[in-house]
This record gives structure tokens, C-alpha cells and sequence, in this order.
């Protein structure tokens, strides 16, 4: 009986410990949303790296807000880049969404900025560079990640605009 009372006792403390279950696509909204094309400068041209071309990553901008009814924290993002026409993510990552100080209901994060790793390196001018044949939209998913479980929270398809430095 004593062993039974302090098995529950853990269990029940671990429990606690946890805090409650929270289903982020329900607390987390994605909100000031900027998207675009992040100016790399000029880079090796993919294929032909002796050449110099446009280099561009897709950006977003957003802050996350806990339109839920507890705190919430330690919230990991991932960021997954998927152009048109692919049937999958071409790049991704793993980004921190919250930290470990807690994001109380009605309040919002700070600002997060996250450029794709890989983008595009087009000749040509920036001007022309969304009218360049080999240029595909993308678009961002986003999913939110707390206790091993995953939650989509948003999906943004990246501005054809250029973002400056």
C-alpha cells in the first residue's frame, strides 16, 4: 500500500511539474507578419560558381501572441520553406519561438527573423529577378513544438519584394 501511495505520489508530481497540456495551434497566433526576399548580395551562382549572381533568401518577420488562458514557454519553431509545385520542404529550421520565461495569455513576443539558409542565385538584375524563368514562389510553414508534440500555427507564402540589409 505505501509503495502504491508513492508511486502516485511521483506520478502525480511529474504531472504537476509538466504543467497542463496546451494545444499551441489553439494558444499561439502569428501575428505582424512581414514577408519577403532578403537581399544576400552577390554570391557564387549556383552550378557555375566561377560566375557571380542576384542572391536572395526568403525572410519572415513575425511575433507570437498566447491568445490562450495559461503561460506558456519553452516553445521550439520549425520553419519550413516549400516552393510551388514542390511536394515537400526544400529547406527548413529549427528555430527557439519561446524561451524559457514564460509568454502570459494576452501578451506578445518579440519580434522573431528567420532566413531560409538556401534561396536563390539568379543572373540578372533584382529588378527582374521575379520575372526570371527558373524563379518559383515560396511559401513558410510554420509549426510550433512543445513536449514532443508538433502543431501547425501558420503558412505564409514569402512577398515578391526585396528586403534590404
Amino acid at each position: 500500500m505505501a509503495r502504491r501511495l508513492s508511486a502516485l505520489l511521483v506520478v502525480t508530481a511529474l504531472a504537476v511539474a509538466c504543467g497542463p497540456e496546451v494545444n499551441l495551434t489553439q494558444t499561439l497566433e502569428v501575428t505582424d507578419v512581414l514577408t519577403g526576399w532578403y537581399d544576400n548580395g552577390i554570391v557564387p551562382c549556383y552550378g557555375n560558381p566561377s560566375m557571380q549572381c542576384t542572391g536572395l533568401l526568403p525572410s519572415i518577420m513575425f511575433r507570437l501572441k498566447n491568445k490562450g488562458t495559461e503561460e506558456v514557454n519553452r516553445v521550439q519553431l520549425t520553419v519550413a520553406y516549400w516552393r510551388d509545385g514542390d511536394d515537400g520542404a526544400y529547406d527548413e529550421q529549427l528555430v527557439q519561438g519561446i524561451g524559457p520565461d514564460y509568454l502570459k495569455p494576452g501578451a506578445t513576443s518579440e519580434a522573431l527573423v528567420v532566413r531560409a539558409p538556401h534561396g536563390f542565385t539568379l543572373e540578372g538584375a533584382r529588378a527582374d529577378f521575379f520575372q526570371h524563368s527558373l524563379f518559383r514562389d515560396t511559401t513558410v510553414k510554420l509549426f510550433a513544438r512543445k513536449s514532443g508534440e508538433l502543431f501547425k500555427i501558420g503558412e505564409f507564402k514569402i512577398d515578391r519584394r526585396i528586403l534590404p540589409h
